[in-house]
């Protein structure tokens, strides 16, 4: 007599269906459990190449404000120890220097009754601009070095605008001496250059010009200061700090508005520069 009892092939049917999806649970469930491990270590991986990539971009950026402060320092001597010309060299990694389009700088000594004694003088001032591949900036302004990020611009390197002897209480200044370093682009030469290269930033001295008033203690002059350029955040900050005596620095679009009472006599030098870069 045959056994057909319900331990027969029924259960083992079953049972072998029971393994089944516990094999495919379990292959499941590595296949997940795998993807989860690979997801991470690829954000991992990304998020460490970005980090080292910003700290290779900062590094960067800060060797440019370094060799940039070596320039505004050959430019001085141009500029204020009468040398013909100097030469700066400075490389680039993944990055631009130009000369960029110009800013304005405009000087106006006010005399409160006599006209005559009035002066008003005006340049523009081409920047020397590096600009790395993430888009932060260090420029060379008329003297100054400053350093642009998306946050906003700084003055790291200040030009030597001066106003000395004043009294600040009775808003008076003996004397402002006001520089301009009237940067150009040279004739016929090489003005950008982009990419991982070294090159050689030259600067000529091509003009200078002295704009004096007459001394007046009895009747000082209003000094109008105004600078129209792209970064007029950091130029309003400086200029704010320089002018102790200032009535107000604002800022009127892209110009920085800058006013000074009671200036006995105002000193412009313009010394006009042709940069070429090599």
């Amino acid at each position: 007599m045959t056994d057909t009892g319900s331990g027969g092939p029924g259960v083992g049917a079953a049972g072998a269906l029971r393994g089944d999806r516990r094999g495919v649970s379990e292959v499941l469930g590595f296949v997940l459990v795998f993807g989860l491990v690979l997801s991470s270590v690829g954000i991992v991986y990304v998020a460490g190449q970005q980090g080292l990539q910003d700290a290779r971009d900062f590094e960067r950026v800060n060797n440019a404000e370094r060799a940039f402060d070596v320039l505004a320092d050959n430019v001085d001597d141009v500029a204020r120890d009468s040398a013909p010309s100097r030469a700066t060299e400075l490389k680039l990694a993944d990055a631009g220097l130009s000369v960029d389009e110009p800013t304005v700088v405009n000087v106006t000594a006010a005399h409160p009754t006599t006209a005559a004694k009035s002066m008003t003088t005006e340049y523009e001032v081409s920047p020397l601009v590096y600009e790395a591949d993430g888009g932060s900036q260090v420029v060379y302004s008329n003297g100054a070095v400053l350093r642009s990020e998306r946050e906003g611009a700084v003055v790291t390197r200040q030009p030597d605008l001066v106003l000395d002897d004043g009294d600040a209480d009775e808003m008076r200044t003996d004397r402002a001496i006001i520089p301009v370093v009237a940067t150009r682009p040279a004739r016929d030469a090489g003005t950008n250059v982009a990419g991982s290269t070294t090159v050689l930033v030259r600067t000529e001295r091509a003009t200078e010009r002295v704009f004096v008033t007459e001394r007046d203690e009895t009747e000082p002059y209003h000094l109008y200061l105004n600078v129209t350029t792209p970064r007029t955040d950091a130029w309003e900050r400086y200029l704010e700090d320089a002018t102790p005596n200032a009535d107000d620095c604002s800022v009127d679009g892209d110009t920085v508005e800058c006013d000074v009472e009671g200036v006995e006599r105002v000193y412009v030098t313009v010394v006009e520069i042709d940069v070429s870069i090599e």
